[in-house]
């Protein structure tokens, strides 16, 4: 009886998800560019960033809350994560979350997304000179919750407060994150999310669809769980349908560990080689230290570093 209702909600979640994609790949190509809370696409974790941004069948750790908030369900410690991003043109990007078990009902997680400019030129007509200065952020906060039904399968949930400033204008938002993770066989694990399903942010008059996105993801570990595969299918409101393929092996020395990573994106945002990306890291315990780069051509390298306790 059990597996059945497990097989049900699988089955319940797939068509959800295939119905949402549907609607989302048809009006795909008119809508290239045209959500806001661009910093939500920006994605968390080293590790996962390293491999592509492949990460929502894989979900064993507390990068999960971002990538596939189901995967909260498989996670037995509690687990912390700082990271900071080293973006274009002076923009940072800070993130920091937590995650902790409750027993039987779950795993409850938190989280909160920082993004940071200061210092851009203010100009309100066409001169030479500014007329001063001002800061723009970005931020989300977010509620995060996972369970296990059964041996096989999880279920996840994101709930997030959005705020975004220019100056003296702010917009706020929220937005929904849903998400189921399947076991198919004891290494084998298939994630299902549907990430910023929410109203527009708006600001001012103008408002903005969030950057709604259908993910699909495919995660297989071998050789004792030191290489780690991935696979994951987007499905974006606002761009074409892509692929990101990772891959992980982890050298293991008694207490230590030191993870190679590599990735591609099949979408390239800015048409030079941001598809690739790499990383590597060094485990020590139940800590790691994981670090990501992605280069952007012209526009310059991005890095990522994040570190990981549990405890």
């Amino acid at each position: 009886m059990k597996r059945k209702k497990i097989i049900l909600s699988v089955a319940i979640c797939v068509v959800f998800v295939l119905s949402v994609a549907i609607r989302v790949y048809a009006g795909t190509h008119k809508k290239v560019g045209t959500t806001g809370a661009q910093f939500l696409k920006i994605g968390i974790g080293a590790r996962p960033i390293a491999m592509g941004g492949t990460y929502a069948g894989i979900a064993d750790d507390i990068n999960t809350i971002y990538w596939n908030p189901a995967g909260l369900g498989q996670i037995s410690d509690h687990e912390l994560l700082a990271q900071h991003i080293v973006w274009f043109q002076s923009v940072n990007y800070d993130y920091l979350a937590y995650a902790q078990p409750v027993g039987k009902i779950g795993t409850f997680g938190l989280a909160v997304n920082y993004l940071y400019m200061n210092d851009i030129e203010k100009r309100t007509g066409d001169t030479e000179n500014p007329e001063g200065t001002f800061g723009a952020t970005d931020g989300a906060f977010t509620i995060a919750y996972g369970k296990k039904l059964g041996d096989n399968f999880s279920l996840g949930l994101n709930l997030k407060y959005i705020r975004q400033t220019i100056d003296i204008e702010k917009a706020n938002g929220a937005a929904v994150d849903l998400a189921g993770l399947f076991k198919v066989a004891n290494k084998l694990q298939v994630g299902m999310v549907v990430q910023n399903l929410g109203p527009k942010i708006k600001f001012i008059s103008e408002g903005d669809p969030l950057p709604l996105n259908i993910k699909l993801g495919v995660g297989y570990k071998l050789f004792k769980d030191r290489l780690t595969l991935g696979l994951d299918a987007n499905y974006p409101i606002d761009n074409k349908p892509n692929a990101n393929l990772g891959i992980e092996y982890c050298f293991k020395f008694g207490n230590f560990s030191f993870p190679l990573r590599a990735g591609y994106k099949t979408l390239n945002d800015f048409k030079t080689i941001d598809g690739l990306g790499t990383g590597l890291g060094i485990g020590w315990k139940k800590f790691s230290l994981d670090f990501a780069w992605v280069p952007y051509g012209d526009l310059g390298n991005t890095f990522r570093i994040s570190f990981i306790a549990k405890f």
